[in-house]
């Protein structure tokens, strides 16, 4: 699991989490790699999540933490500042 908690000098807010996964597609490893999120989640206190994949792209909710998934070439877009 890569779980990354950036502070006030990155480019995403101290309150968010960031986890990267080739694939979250099946429900072995989708369980396994949310399950982790949300501990990390409530453990630092995050509000927002992403986690960066080859090719997926959805938004869900994991015990009331808003995570988006979003293919590695998207998230390279993004303008800074946006988890």
């Amino acid at each position: 699991i890569n779980v990354a908690r950036m502070g006030p000098r990155g480019t995403v807010p101290s309150d968010h989490l960031g986890q990267v996964a080739y694939s979250i597609a099946s429900d072995h490893v989708r369980t396994r790699e949310l399950r982790a999120l949300a501990k990390s989640a409530s453990y630092l206190g995050a509000k927002t999540a992403t986690v960066v994949t080859a090719n997926e792209e959805e938004t869900i909710a994991v015990d009331g933490v808003p995570v988006r998934v979003l293919p590695m070439w998207k998230w390279l877009l993004a303008p800074l500042g946006e988890p």
